[in-house]
């Protein structure tokens, strides 16, 4: 990881958009997370915030030296991508600061609480209830047939907001192309979402063959795709054995 020291006196020659973010001193930063409910944390202590004024306060930390993170921060790279899944018709947060943080050797983003929980949340504080996760598969159907790969895919990453939509959360490593996803970027995909069971067993309770079809019905794949995407889907999303 970068050192605070390296970070304080090259602060300038890190940035590529200096202009762009706001630069917190140690104190303004305290201040900032002052009071604030810690959501998330890594290794080196809090990684998201929900401070006093209903503001999530999302940080990052630039690990290597040489790396695209210094380059193009990935608060600046959050920021874009959520722009543009906007602009794409997909609800997403709504930056409202980005910031360079040298002390602390981190950037960060800040926008407005998104009224609703994730999947995850929803699903766990009230089981019976599935609506949640009913229009799930053909969502994610839907970003793929417009080209996005949201590579962070997982119940933890997207809210159920209070209207009944859909929002993605956690969108630095989110990538955009003009055509539909192929096949394998599809199965790529869900593998990543496969990595977690609390999800899966979720889908399996919803009804495997349900999510599976739905997918599939509102994907844009040929029919021998989809006959290959069925296939390795069985093989991906099982249930845990107390569930089978």
């Amino acid at each position: 990881m970068i050192s605070r020291d390296y970070l304080c006196n090259n602060k300038h020659s890190l940035r590529l958009f200096p202009r762009c973010m706001k630069e917190l001193s140690e104190l303004e930063y305290q201040d900032l997370i002052k009071n604030a409910r810690i959501l998330e944390r890594d290794r080196a202590g809090g990684k998201v915030f929900l401070t006093k004024d209903d503001f999530i306060l999302k940080c990052f930390r630039s690990k290597k030296l040489f790396s695209s993170s210094v380059i193009w921060p990935y608060a600046e790279r959050f920021k874009k991508n959520s722009e543009q899944l906007k602009q794409m018709g997909f609800c997403s947060v709504n930056v409202t600061e980005t910031y360079f943080i040298p002390q602390q050797a981190r950037y960060a983003v800040s926008y407005p609480r998104l009224p609703g929980k994730t999947i995850r949340q929803a699903l766990s504080d009230n089981p019976t209830d599935l609506k949640p996760i009913e229009s799930m598969a053909a969502f994610i159907a839907s970003l793929h047939n417009q080209g996005i790969y949201f590579r962070s895919l997982h119940f933890g990453n997207i809210l159920y907001l209070d209207d009944g939509q859909y929002a993605l959360i956690d969108v630095v490593d989110t990538h955009f192309q003009k055509s539909s996803l192929n096949l394998a970027k599809r199965v790529r995909n869900f593998k990543h979402l496969a990595r977690y069971q609390t999800d899966i067993d979720n889908i399996c309770h919803y009804g495997n063959e349900v999510f599976l079809s739905s997918y599939l019905q509102s994907s844009e794949l040929c029919n021998v795709s989809k006959f290959l995407f069925r296939k390795i889907y069985a093989k991906l999303i099982r249930p845990s054995a107390h569930l089978s």
